[in-house]
């Protein structure tokens, strides 16, 4: 309520403001704030309504506010409990100030300002219901407004517009034998769009510079996509501009309504014209808010704003413009939901029997049918619901038998005679409203608003009545129903559209429209060519005929620069689908990856200049499998894809494992100890192939999946919560076979071989050819890619779209693959974050790669191309990486690669420990002296002005973390201002690591400290001051931060790690650190995080996690987990026999 009284308050403020500025509010009472002259002419006049906290200004609103609220009691009227929350006075002096600010001058003539507003009160909300959905919650029901509003740009509002209304004119025109004034510069603006785009092709203006448009009236056409106009489609068009119904039916701040408002009031002025009529702005003003604009929206908030919008349309029109009614609601009826013996409940229905007649239960039945729909909004179906409460009630009282008639008195009960439906619904809603009309102002404020709320509900229901509009338009929100509780209404009522709200309002509009109506709406894109809608496809694409397609994809909200919204603008028309031609306008091509801040402003530029037209008949898109809507594929390659073998009918694809807990069962192969990968067996890890997002041509070792006895300890976790294997585990047959994996998220789709026998995982779903090289250089051909990004042009692609692919033979696969798997093992070698590293070296892979395309994709009858490859040179960092490793007995010195087991030249317990006190540290061991030879070298190059000591303590971190991405095998174990830290490779931890730290590093440093203490003592007592105070006062500071490093050290080593905050659960006892490898560094690092927090803030997030067990993050798995926290995870290895295998107990229970 108190948001709603905010919301309320700022949109008065707003549209006030915008009032003022066109002239239609004087005086001033906003503009210029406590010095406007409504506030001046209160403070001479009327003293005596000054003494308020606001000096009388809150005062002077509300008399405004009440005389607006004749015309827009939407807004200006009594809105909720709003009249109960009073605003500060220091809130309302800011508010007012801030909108009187004359950088804002520009936006009070704009009529999408209030949209805007609306926009940015909504975003903290919707930031916040991200991260809601990113932490695995869901979306309430009174969410989903605040999820799901977004403004739309302008330049997509008038394209809808223009192509659905407008060419509803045009239909309209012919209809009545009419030339219509667009006839006159349609052909201009046509003319003028091929010379622009040649200058756009040329060169000689800029690709975000608009197109030249003069005057009103190309104004109103200028996003006309010309276009055939069917017969049928002039027959069914209205026969006038007043008989035009138009719906948002999620209308948010109603920008589409204000858009059309324009429109429809140039085409009264037109038909006026062509009957030889006259009308005048004040009655044609009224007319479109009364009789052709409907709008429906969840939000009470966004109603307010779009009411507000339409009326200022109209007032801007003919200041007295009053119309009676604006068809706009937001019907939150709460009654539905509540029990039938609510008291609130009790008196409505019992009241409406008293003074109109109607049975409590009928009452019960219309308000029960609109139960939900303050979420569902135009979603809910209720017309089945109310026409079945009609229907049994009128059966109960025929039911009943005729009456005895009184043979005294003569009189007999009236002949019961039945009604059809339409009447009787009709006959109920009229008796009920007037009921509610009665009631509109009543004191009581529990009556009033439970009333307020049934009338908003009777509203709706004559609005969303099918089949009763010529036009269907709008934005409708995005938001996956997975995240939402929404669910299962929309599967029940919505069996095509029910994967997204985008989806499930497609299918809603065209159930709004008349028979040869129109429904044109923004969505998203992925319905044209995504499995998941195919049944949606199917059913537009079998029901309708779809007439265009403005194909904007990404890029065309300026304010939304993420990759994931691509959106698509769409005209369908109410009849059976035609074989006549469509036209699909593309602004920008499909493939264009631009990702920068002037992208909307091409692409608003070549909407308008309707670059990339495309003519064809969509109904020659069904014989592809699933039909995707790629209209841009030229006939004669819709032809060649038809005739070629698909690669399902060769080598199907096939999904892979899916771990159900990827933190828990993968690992990157360097974090753990591993076998060889060619050796299955019995082995703890095996290689696992999951996304390949930029990887092409061969997948290296990179994860691991836990796969001990045949992967019993994923199988029992499968059966505990599935019953079954199978659900998770799929197509093990072929697991480690020899295979081609395929990129499934990214919009660039890649294939690689495997290079180690693997398990394929859920997102690693692979091909399984008997020729992998031929299979492989077809799938990484330009012609597959280009099939694949055009079936599928998400982030996402699928095994149905790999299973689609053509299966078009490339030459000379062997060449290229024996070639290209040369330079990648050169590639592997020099990496130091692969399986295959031995040493930094020249790399030769991206040519290799570009190498590789040029041969696979080189037409026929081309010599093929000579290989003379480049290499990259290694950085003076990867270098100097390679070294470090080398000295912690991770890599060998003379490109031996891994090791197992460490040299003896290496540093003694794989730590290298730097010191900010004294050199008496592990750079004077020998090991290190490549490493200080290579930093003399190159030291400058990576980090000039910095010596070898501090940059190994503050950042060499930021490089290993990177290369290992976030799971570093070297732990910096800091002091809190990183004078002391000492790196410690994984691979060589041990039980007593932690001792080793103690005894040879921080303990002996520390005695040198005190030594030196002493020393500087009897320095000064001999009178030395000056720089010995210097370096006694540094001293002192250092050895306070080692002792503190030290006794973190101890307490992690000898009991544990603390709580990260007051309130977590804390350790069950005190237990020692042991390092176990397959835990993973996330769970290594997070029981030391005090030790790490200086450097990595991650293992402190970590440990909370597993201290805390919740959900998702519930580590118990790990034997670390078990170690501090032994009797939370034995009671759980009872419940779930996964966790027993896990923790080697499960042939105990």
């Amino acid at each position: 309520a108190v948001k709603e009284a905010s919301a309320t308050l700022l949109n008065r403020l707003v549209l006030l403001r915008h009032l003022e500025a066109l002239g239609l509010s004087k005086p001033a009472v906003v503009t210029g704030g406590w010095n406007s002259k409504a506030y001046r002419e209160l403070r001479d006049f009327a003293p005596a309504l000054l003494g308020d906290d606001t000096q009388g200004y809150e005062t002077l609103l509300r008399l405004v506010f009440d005389e607006l609220a004749l015309d827009m009691p939407g807004l200006f009227g009594d809105v909720g409990l709003t009249r109960l929350f009073p605003v500060p006075a220091a809130t309302l002096r800011e508010v007012v100030e801030r909108l009187d600010d004359e950088r804002l001058e520009s936006s009070w003539t704009d009529d999408t300002t209030l949209g805007w507003v609306y926009q940015y009160w909504n975003d903290p909300e919707r930031e916040a219901l991200d991260a809601k959905i990113n932490d695995g919650g869901k979306i309430e029901p009174h969410e989903i407004a605040s999820k799901t509003q977004m403004f739309t740009e302008r330049y997509m509002v008038e394209w809808l517009l223009q192509n659905s209304l407008g060419l509803m004119w045009l239909c309209m025109c012919r209809k009545h034998g009419w030339t219509a004034d667009a006839e006159a510069v349609l052909p201009v603006l046509d003319a003028r769009r091929a010379e622009w785009r040649k200058k756009r092709d040329a060169g000689e203006v800029p690709l975000d510079a608009l197109m030249p448009i003069s005057g009103e009236l190309e104004e109103r056409w200028k996003y006309y996509v010309p276009q055939p106009i069917p017969e049928d489609s002039v027959t069914s068009a209205p026969e006038s501009v007043r008989a035009i119904k138009l719906l948002d039916p999620a209308c948010g701040s109603g920008h589409f309504l204000v858009i059309a408002f324009d429109l429809l009031a140039a085409m009264y002025r037109e038909e006026a014209r062509h009957r030889g009529e006259s009308i005048s702005d004040r009655e044609f003003a009224e007319s479109i808010l009364e009789n052709n604009l409907h709008g429906i929206d969840i939000d009470p908030r966004a109603v307010q704003i779009a009411a507000a919008a339409v009326v200022l349309k109209a007032k801007r029109l003919s200041r007295e413009a009053r119309p009676r009614r604006v068809n706009l609601v937001a019907p939150v009826l709460r009654l539905g939901n509540l029990p039938d013996d609510d008291p609130a409940l009790v008196r409505l229905r019992r009241d409406v029997k008293r003074e109109t007649g109607i049975p409590e239960e009928l009452t019960n039945r219309v308000i029960k049918a609109l139960a939900g729909v303050d979420h569902l909004g135009s979603l809910l179906k209720v017309d089945a619901a109310i026409d079945e409460a009609i229907k049994e009630q009128e059966e109960g009282y025929y039911r009943q038998g005729p009456a005895q008639g009184d043979l005294l008195t003569g009189q007999f009960p009236e002949k019961r005679v039945r009604i059809d439906s339409e009447k009787a619904r009709a006959n109920l809603q009229e008796r009920l409203e007037e009921f509610l009309a009665r009631h509109a102002h009543e004191e009581d404020l529990g009556l009033r608003l439970g009333g307020e709320q049934l009338a908003a509900g009777l509203r709706f229901v004559r609005m969303v009545k099918e089949g009763s509009y010529d036009l269907v338009v709008g934005n409708p929100p995005y938001q996956g129903l997975g995240k939402t509780t929404l669910s299962e209404y929309v599967a029940n009522n919505y069996p095509h559209g029910k994967d997204n709200l985008y989806a499930t309002f497609l299918e809603r509009s065209g159930m709004f429209v008349r028979d040869g109506g129109s429904f044109a709406l923004l969505t998203m894109r992925g319905w044209m060519f995504v499995k998941q809608f195919q049944t949606l496809r199917r059913h537009l694409l079998h029901t309708y005929d779809l007439k265009l397609i403005g194909d904007v994809d990404r890029g065309a909200f300026e304010d939304v620069l993420d990759e994931v919204l691509a959106t698509v603008m769409t005209v369908f028309r109410r009849c059976r689908p035609s074989e006549h031609i469509g036209v699909a306008m593309q602004p920008t091509p499909p493939f264009d990856r631009s990702r920068d801040a002037d992208r909307t402003s091409r692409k608003r530029a070549a909407v308008l200049a309707q670059v990339g037209r495309f003519e064809l008949s969509f109904s020659a898109l069904k014989s592809i499998e699933g039909e995707p809507i790629v209209y841009w594929w030229p006939p004669e390659f819709l032809a060649k894809y038809r005739s070629a073998p698909k690669l399902a009918d060769v080598s199907p694809a096939r999904f892979g494992l899916t771990t159900g807990d990827n933190a828990r069962f993968t690992r990157f192969f360097f974090e753990v100890t591993l076998t060889k990968p060619n050796t299955v067996g019995e082995a703890s890890w095996v290689p696992f192939v999951l996304g390949g997002k930029g990887r092409a041509w061969f997948e290296p070792l990179r994860e691991v999946c836990r796969w001990v006895s045949n992967g019993l300890e994923i199988k029992e976790k499968c059966l505990s919560q599935y019953g079954t294997v199978s659900k998770q585990i799929r197509n093990e047959d072929c697991y480690f076979r020899p295979g081609i994996a395929f990129a499934m998220i990214g919009s660039l789709f890649s294939a690689r071989a495997h290079r180690y026998p693997s398990i394929i995982g859920n997102m690693g779903s692979s091909v399984f050819p008997e020729d992998v090289p031929a299979t492989l250089s077809m799938m990484n051909s330009s012609l597959s890619k280009f099939v694949l990004e055009s079936l599928n042009p998400g982030m996402h692609f699928e095994v149905g779209d790999v299973n689609r692919l053509p299966v078009i033979p490339v030459s000379d696969p062997l060449l290229v693959f024996d070639r290209v798997s040369a330079a990648f093992s050169e590639h592997e070698a020099s990496r130091e974050a692969s399986y295959e590293f031995q040493k930094p070296n020249g790399s030769p892979w991206l040519y290799a790669q570009s190498w590789a395309q040029e041969a696979i994709d080189r037409a026929p009858g081309v010599a093929f191309p000579k290989y003379s490859p480049t290499y990259e040179s290694p950085s003076a960092l990867e270098s100097l990486s390679f070294l470090i490793g080398v000295a912690l007995g991770r890599f060998g010195a003379n490109g031996e690669g891994i090791l197992t087991e460490a040299p003896p030249a290496a540093l003694p317990n794989g730590i290298l420990f730097v010191s900010a006190a004294t050199e008496e540290d592990s750079l004077k061991h020998p090991a290190c002296a490549p490493i200080l030879d290579s930093w003399k070298e190159h030291g400058p190059a990576i980090a000039e002005g910095t010596d070898l000591r501090t940059w190994l303590r503050k950042d060499f971190f930021a490089h290993h973390k990177s290369v290992y991405e976030n799971r570093p095998i070297y732990f910096p174990l800091s002091s809190a201002k990183k004078s002391f830290v000492a790196w410690v490779s994984i691979h060589r931890w041990t039980s007593t690591t932690l001792s080793s730290l103690l005894a040879d590093h921080l303990l002996p440093e520390r005695r040198r400290l005190e030594g030196e203490l002493d020393d500087l003592r009897q320095a000064k007592a001999k009178g030395g001051k000056g720089k010995a105070e210097r370096r006694f006062a540094e001293v002192q500071r250092l050895l306070a931060e080692l002792t503190e490093f030290i006794d973190k050290v101890t307490e992690c080593a000898e009991r544990g790690p603390p709580p990260t905050s007051p309130g977590e659960t804390p350790r069950e006892g005190d237990a020692r650190y042991e390092m176990d490898l397959d835990d993973g560094v996330m769970i290594n690092s997070a029981a030391l995080w005090p030790l790490l927090e200086p450097q990595w803030k991650d293992p402190k997030k970590w440990w909370k996690e597993l201290a805390t067990a919740k959900g998702r993050k519930d580590y118990d798995w790990a034997h670390l987990a078990r170690r501090y926290f032994p009797d939370r995870v034995d009671r759980k290895c009872h419940d779930d026999p996964s966790l027993a295998v896990a923790h080697g107990c499960f042939w105990r229970l």
